[in-house]
């Protein structure tokens, strides 16, 4: 049998960015948000605090996986030989700095993810995997029409709530982070 290969974001998925965010902005000045939907930070928060935040290091250190994301991953990692899990995750604004911070969080937190599994770039749809598991519908859209015959997992979250039925017409799934070792298992049989 061959390698069930993986792309698994990082920010919505695993990692809280929006409480992330909400916790920098309100130390910098600003208001929280309720990231009900996606954000243009810019319009919402002003320049200069979005470049305060994303300078910012703790922006992706300061909170804990979300509470079904480690087991959720050490299953995956059970799986091994048969399944190969890659974090695929946006550099970010300044990648000096948030890319050095993503990779100490997941090192505090899934210490078996080496290097080389550990993979930065803004167009996720040229990594070839046979499933994505996100919570962007944008980069869904874009991974299906690159991967038409992989399979696509939209992570339940508010923010893209609206959604759902759009990405499910396109031929993915929406599911908790509870549901994605199952629905891995059943692609796979």
């Amino acid at each position: 049998m061959s390698k069930y290969v993986i792309a698994m974001d990082m920010d919505g998925v695993l990692y809280p960015f929006d409480d992330a965010w909400n916790t920098i902005c309100v130390e910098h000045g600003g208001q929280p948000h309720d990231f009900k939907d996606w954000v243009n930070f810019s319009e919402v928060f002003g320049d200069a605090l979005v470049d305060a935040i994303w300078h910012d290091p703790k922006l992706f250190q300061i909170k804990e996986p979300y509470p079904e994301a480690v087991q959720m991953m050490q299953q995956l990692e059970e799986m091994s030989p048969f399944v190969e899990v890659y974090l695929v995750t946006n550099p970010g604004r300044n990648i000096d700095i948030t890319i050095p911070a993503k990779w100490a969080w997941v090192q505090q937190w899934f210490p078996w993810i080496t290097a080389y599994h550990f993979v930065t770039m803004h167009a996720k749809w040229l990594f070839k995997a046979d499933m994505i598991v996100e919570d962007f519908p944008g980069n869904i859209d874009k991974w299906l029409k690159a991967n038409p015959v992989g399979d696509a997992v939209m992570i339940s979250r508010r923010w893209n709530t609206n959604k759902k039925t759009a990405v499910i017409k396109q031929g993915a799934v929406v599911l908790g982070l509870e549901d994605v070792v199952e629905y891995v298992r059943s692609v796979m049989d």
